[in-house]
């Protein structure tokens, strides 16, 4: 079994604000959870803290129903991947996946040649880690976990400082393996692409609480913030001032209510889309994406972010746009969600 357990986790530093504020979560055996939110909302401490690196100022953490206090970080079962390989340069590929294990081990010679086939580094294992590539050296250090067998895999940011193909490439690669495994994952990151793709479940994290939880899609098209909304949006989420009559958003630029629409549901007016609120503007910056473009639109003082067609439109040009009630999202001055 794989399953875990965080009860009231605080986390404070003498002369400093608390870093972790009653962080409470239950993960289901074999389940992908994602915990996503800004740099320094606390997420790698609470890693550390559940693979026994640090100890909480408050609260317990349970695995498979027991209590880990007295349970030292070693013999936990989990296994930590970092943004940085952490691999001893000077050993061979094969010497740092077996770092710290019996090397002679008829099963652990097996279990090497399986994961090492897995992850397509059989050619790589004589290498020194110093002649690997990034995408290479976390490959290794994937393997280096997989082999001690862990019950929950706990992965901070693994993919941060690698090109965009190969994120994709370790995305699917690390996909396919949780599929095949029976750990637990938690995977750490401040990617929405990366929490939007690997996640059964979503933790989201702000200043050391957790605001929102639930999976993904729950998160992208319920926020029940503005932060939560905010974060989930893949370009940068579109705010109004309005007010409500008879639970319809009238735009009022100093209103008291936030209208947020994201840029996918804003269209160029072609006289067939059903929108309910018009505004014009001034194309300012057409950023080409290759199948299509975001238009950045100057309107009313502000500038609206838009999908559009890159032949059809050029910078400098008027356009009408538009957006349905349906698909504004209402919130307080507080960034707290409204009309659900």
């Amino acid at each position: 079994m794989s399953r875990l357990e965080l009860r009231h986790i605080e986390m404070q530093y003498p002369g400093f604000k608390g870093v972790l504020h009653d962080i409470q979560m239950q993960s289901d055996h074999r389940e992908f959870l994602v915990i996503a939110g800004p740099s320094g909302c606390g997420k790698s401490t609470l890693l550390q803290i559940i693979a026994g690196l640090l100890e909480p100022t408050g609260g317990e953490v349970f695995m498979d129903g027991r209590n880990m206090k007295q349970v030292s970080a070693d013999r936990r079962r989990v296994a930590m991947v970092f943004q940085d390989a952490a691999l001893f340069d000077h050993l061979k590929v094969r010497e740092n996946i077996l770092y710290g294990l019996d090397p002679n081990g008829e099963e652990l010679q097996k279990a090497l040649h399986v994961i090492s086939e897995k992850l397509h580094i059989q050619k790589l294992l004589d290498k020194r880690a110093y002649a690997l590539s990034g995408g290479q050296k976390q490959r290794v250090s994937i393997a280096r976990a997989l082999i001690r067998k862990p019950r929950i895999f706990l992965m901070d940011e693994p993919l941060q400082s690698l090109d965009e193909q190969l994120k994709s490439d370790l995305r699917l690669m690390l996909a396919d393996l949780y599929q095949k495994s029976d750990a637990t994952f938690l995977y750490v990151t401040h990617d929405q692409k990366e929490a939007m793709t690997l996640g059964d479940r979503m933790i989201l994290m702000k200043e050391g609480r957790i605001v929102q939880t639930g999976t993904p899609q729950e998160l992208y098209k319920n926020p029940e913030t503005l932060f939560a909304a905010t974060f989930m949006d893949k370009y940068r989420l579109n705010i109004f001032g309005g007010r409500m009559i008879d639970k319809s958003f009238i735009l009022e630029g100093d209103g008291p209510i936030l209208g947020a629409v994201r840029s996918e549901h804003i269209h160029v007016n072609h006289g067939s889309e059903a929108c309910d609120i018009f505004m014009k503007g001034t194309i300012r910056l057409v950023e080409e994406l290759g199948s299509g473009a975001m238009l950045h639109v100057e309107s009313q003082g502000r500038t609206i972010v838009l999908h559009g067609e890159t032949e059809r439109f050029q910078r400098g040009e008027e356009i009408t746009f538009g957006f349905q009630q349906s698909h504004i999202m209402c919130f307080d001055q507080n960034g707290n969600r409204l009309y659900r």
